[in-house]
């Protein structure tokens, strides 16, 4: 049986990855143009445990996709 639970971010998500151990999911999420954010969610708990801002000064201008994971 799959457990279903959405999860509300501020910002719409441009890519979902699980970690190799599949306890967490990887997001990529985009503010604006000149600045998106890595988050990791408990799939146990659903709760965010990392988060990262890349970009976000006027001068930046930048396109973030996906990110890799290593072990």
């Amino acid at each position: 049986m799959t457990n279903k639970q959405n999860i509300v971010t501020q910002d719409p998500i441009i890519t979902v990855m699980l970690s190799y151990d599949q306890t967490s999911g990887i997001t990529v999420t985009k503010k604006d143009d000149r600045e998106y954010w890595v988050k990791i969610y408990s799939l146990i708990t659903c709760q965010l445990t990392f988060e990262e801002k890349i970009g976000g000064k006027s001068k930046n201008y930048i396109k973030l996709k996906e990110v890799e994971q290593n072990s």
